[in-house]
Parts: C-alpha cells; structure tokens; sequence
C-alpha cells in the first residue's frame, strides 16, 4: 500500500469514531444541558474540536515518545491549555474580546469559550441557534472558525 492510503484510512477513521462522539454528546447536551439549542450547531462544535484534538495528538507525538508518558502528560497538558479561560470568569461574554481571541488559539481554549456561550445563551431562555451565531464582538462564529 501507499503511505497516502495508510494516511486517508487513518484519518477516515478518526473522523468516523470522531463524529459517533460527537453526536452522542450532541445528544447528551440536547436533552440535559443545552434543551434549547440547535442539535447541528452543537454537533459541528463538537466535531470540529475532535479534529482540533487530533492535531493535538500529533504535536503529543512528536515530543513524547513513550506511551505510558503520553498518558499522564496529554490529559495534564489539556486541562493547562484549558485554564487561560478563568482569565475572563466574572466578566461579561462579550467584554475583553481582542484577549479571547489571542487565547483562541488554544484549541482547549476555544472549546471551553464556546461552552460559555452557548450556556449564556441557554440561560437567557434562547438556546444557541444558528441566527445568533454571529451575535456580539465575540461570537460562537469566532470559536467555531479558531476549532
């Protein structure tokens, strides 16, 4: 076989174990969490994080070469690269926008951000829907294009 065949294979996989998770969490949020939210929206949220994941994986794998040290050092490594999030907890979503976006570039980041949004706006009795996607300075638009 060709590497570019071992490579599609491997990365079809992943996309399809990648979008079962994601719908099963879609699910899970739809009927618990988020009952008001768009079902699509939260399931492409949720993919495009698993995708931002699995480049996370291969920077993993280019530093770390024993497994048994992945295993300790990635979920620690993801929680930090969540944390820059409590910079902005007690602030409004929409205050300090230009310093969300510098730490969006964290993809744990991002994911974490986008959670408080699409809460906001469950909690406002709205749900996030595809019509307020782009509302405010800093938007579920902005973490959806940084996943």
């Amino acid at each position: 076989l060709r590497a570019h065949t071992l490579d599609w294979a491997f990365f079809t996989f992943h996309t399809i174990v990648f979008f079962v998770l994601s719908l099963t969490m879609s699910i899970f949020m739809k009927t618990t969490v988020w009952p008001k939210s768009d079902f699509f929206l939260m399931l492409i949220f949720f993919m495009l994080f698993m995708e931002s994941e699995l480049t996370f994986i291969y920077l993993m794998a280019v530093f770390v070469k024993r497994p048994s040290l992945v295993a300790v050092v990635a979920p620690t490594l993801l929680f930090i690269l969540a944390t820059p999030r409590y910079l902005f907890f007690g602030l409004d979503p929409q205050d300090a926008s230009f310093s969300k976006l510098v730490v969006c570039g964290l993809s744990p980041t991002a994911f974490v951000l986008g959670t408080d949004l699409f809460s906001q706006a469950e909690k406002g009795e709205i749900g996030m829907t595809w019509g307020l996607v782009n509302e405010g300075r800093f938007s579920v638009a902005t973490v959806l294009l940084f996943l």
